[in-house]
């Protein structure tokens, strides 16, 4: 099968109205994808009832989900006269959730650029599992298509996605609809048709799947998804279409109507700045090989690093740092957050500040709420918003072991480098509530009773 790399779209972009600008935005020319509610044809044999799949994804981390059913299928399309990198490669979308049980989805804020919208940076809320996006041939009619020679993704231009639902997060300008797009793909003939756009409705993430593209999970490449519809008057055919996702039995499938476009994006890093003049290179006009070119980007780093309290308390002899950043670890696997994360606590001579790496970019809550701007202003006595909220997002407000002062180093009182339980012993503690020196010194309490612990990713 003939594989083309897509060129890349360079955007360096900056916002002038607001207190955070984008240093670099990257929107790779990978294939877009048009997708339509689709319904398995008559006769075809549902999903099992237990079907189960392994996904990493840099906003999910590891998680293991429920597939649900097949939900749409996406064609590789043009738009505007764009051209199509790999008109073989579709994705088959699986609707997926989080298995029985499993840690409430923890809704946390991401910003976006992407093709439709290229030189406006967009926050988006992301709320939960929508679907898999899963690699397939793809032929018109009942008659399945052979299946792939080999994976597709292994080409970086080509993935899986993990799809979340997206919506424009609180206080964001209001959503102005692009110019209704022309689309050409398999089921619209020449010249194309028009739709309309009227709203974000998912962000998805590259991921490996089953272990089938280890590192996929680390792509720049992923898509942002509209809801879309035909102009009043034009009517869809409906369509029969068969797959062969390697994954899955062949598939006989009905595509129904058009109902997301899902063009390329990508998550600049965004950093505090003065206001400034918005300065950019605008689009070429659409043409099938138009690339403009700017600055490369800087290479990607992490936009923040979470911080959160743990909705579990423990008494002073919690083991030390060693049993401190075990519950942790403990309380961010149960939550579904992927990474390291240590526990804000000293032992005579050893603190934060020489246990932690000490984070150039900004620390956040899981919600997304700031905490500081990096280690220094994490230090510096004053922090941006309280530490009031734990692993699945719930408001906290309580006292806190940590043993430690504002700059990361160790106390004197420490419940004898927390090993020890007993109301005699005393211990330092902070508090949820404050965001002066408070939040890590504020009292000194016997270490009999049961507090929480801070945590802080690596």
């Amino acid at each position: 099968m003939a594989r083309r790399v897509g060129a890349f779209l360079l955007i360096a972009a900056a916002v002038g109205a607001g207190r955070v600008a984008v240093r670099a935005a990257v929107v790779p020319t990978v294939d877009q994808y048009l997708c339509y509610k689709t319904a398995l044809a008559k006769g075809e044999a549902k999903l099992p009832k237990d079907l189960t799949t392994s996904l990493n994804d840099r906003l999910g981390g590891v998680q293991t989900v429920d597939v649900k059913r097949v939900a749409s299928i996406c064609n590789p399309a043009s738009r505007d006269g764009s051209g199509i990198a790999h008109p073989d490669v579709h994705l088959e979308g699986l609707a997926i959730t989080a298995p029985h049980g499993a840690p409430r989805f923890v809704r946390r804020d991401r910003v976006t650029i992407d093709a439709l919208a290229p030189l406006v940076p967009r926050t988006l809320t992301i709320t939960g599992l929508a679907t898999l996006l899963d690699v397939t041939p793809k032929s018109l009619g009942a008659t399945p298509p052979a299946p792939f020679a080999s994976d597709p993704t292994s080409d970086p231009t080509v993935n899986r996605f993990t799809c979340y639902k997206a919506k424009l997060a609180k206080g964001s300008p209001k959503f102005v609809a692009p110019a209704p797009p022309t689309i050409v793909d398999e089921l619209f003939l020449a010249p194309g048709q028009q739709l309309v756009v009227k709203r974000v409705t998912k962000l998805c993430e590259p991921v490996d799947e089953n272990g089938e593209t280890p590192g996929a999970e680390t792509r720049q490449a992923a898509l942002v998804c509209y809801a879309v519809h035909l102009p009043r008057g034009s009517r869809f055919a409906k369509a029969t279409v068969a797959t062969n996702d390697a994954d899955l039995a062949p598939q006989v499938l009905l595509a129904t109507a058009p109902a997301e476009l899902c063009v390329p994006a990508s998550e600049p890093t965004p950093t505090p700045t003065a206001p400034a003049t918005a300065s950019a290179t605008p689009p070429a006009s659409a043409t099938p090989s138009a690339t403009i070119t700017a600055t490369p980007a800087p290479t990607a780093t992490p936009a923040a690093k979470r911080v959160f309290v743990t909705s579990t308390t423990t008494k002073g002899g919690l083991g030390g740092t060693t049993g401190a950043d075990a519950i942790c670890a403990g309380r961010a696997t149960a939550a579904g957050l992927a990474g390291t994360f240590k526990a804000w606590l000293s032992v005579t001579g050893d603190g934060p500040a020489t246990r932690f790496t000490q984070s150039a970019v900004p620390y956040r809550l899981v919600d997304g709420t700031l905490v500081a701007n990096d280690w220094t202003d994490l230090t510096d006595g004053t922090l941006a918003h309280a530490i009031d909220v734990d692993e699945s997002g719930t408001h906290v407000a309580a006292d806190v072991w940590t043993g430690t002062g504002t700059g990361g180093g160790p106390l004197a009182l420490n419940c004898t480098d927390f090993t020890d339980s007993t109301a005699g012993s005393i211990g330092t503690c902070g508090n949820t509530a404050s965001t002066s020196s408070g939040w890590t010194q504020s009292s000194t309490p016997g270490c009999g009773l049961a507090l929480r612990l801070y945590c802080f990713e690596q």
